[in-house]
């Protein structure tokens, strides 16, 4: 599930209220509403670092912080940013 402010709080809910040990797509999203679990903007979720991180990839083609890169990486490959 993606824009989750505390996706640990909803795998526990997940848990605890129902019979399933996962849930995907808009049912998720439906579920994490419905037991209250904040969601948070993409703001939110990409930190300064990670942005740094990635002008740094597109610009030289080497990453400095592996994991700062592949967070990125993977939000833009996801399409919410160019």
């Amino acid at each position: 599930m993606q824009n989750v402010k505390n996706p640990i709080r909803l795998a526990r809910a997940v848990m605890e209220k129902t019979e399933h040990i996962l849930l995907v797509g808009e049912g998720a999203g439906a579920f994490a509403d419905e037991v209250g679990v904040p969601r948070a903007s993409l703001d939110e979720l990409v930190t300064p670092a990670a942005i740094q991180e990635w002008e740094t990839y597109k610009k030289y083609h080497v990453s400095t912080d592996s994991t700062e890169a592949y967070n990125i990486m993977q939000i833009v490959h996801e399409g919410f940013c160019e």
